[in-house]
C-alpha cells in the first residue's frame, strides 16, 4: 500500500468501497507499470473528487501491472472530477483486447475512451 497521507486515505477507502478493496494487490508479486498517458484510446476505470484517491488508486493498479494515469475533468454543475485511465492504446481492438483481460481479472466494470481529434 502507498505510504504517506495517499496510503492512510487508501487504507481507510478499503473498509468501506469494495472496488477499492479488490483492486489491492493480491499475494503475488506483480510486475510494477509505469505511469500511462493520453492516446487514441484509453480506458477509464474510476472517478474520484478527490485528486489524492485517484492518484493512490492509480498507484495501486500501477502496483498490479496496469498502466494507469489521472486526468481532470470540469464537469458543469459538479465540479472538478479525476479520473484515473489505462493506456495508451492505438487501436479499438486493442483497448477491447484488454478491457476484457482487465475486467476479468480486476472485477471491475469500465469504458472506453476515444480521444476527440478534431
Amino acid at each position: 500500500m502507498a505510504a504517506g497521507s495517499e496510503g492512510q486515505t487508501l487504507a481507510r477507502t478499503v473498509h468501506h468501497d469494495p472496488l477499492v478493496a479488490s483492486s489491492l494487490p493480491s499475494d503475488g508479486p506483480a510486475e510494477r507499470a509505469r505511469p500511462g498517458h493520453e492516446g487514441k484510446y484509453t480506458l477509464q476505470v474510476i472517478s474520484y473528487t478527490s485528486p489524492e484517491e485517484a492518484e493512490a488508486f492509480a498507484e495501486t493498479l500501477r502496483s498490479r501491472g496496469h498502466e494507469a494515469f489521472v486526468v481532470s475533468a470540469d464537469i458543469p454543475d459538479r465540479g472538478t472530477h479525476w479520473r484515473v485511465r489505462i493506456g495508451p492504446f492505438d487501436s479499438k481492438r486493442e483497448v477491447e483486447d484488454y478491457r476484457d483481460r482487465f475486467e476479468e481479472q480486476e472485477r471491475m466494470n469500465t469504458y472506453i475512451v476515444k480521444r476527440d481529434d478534431r
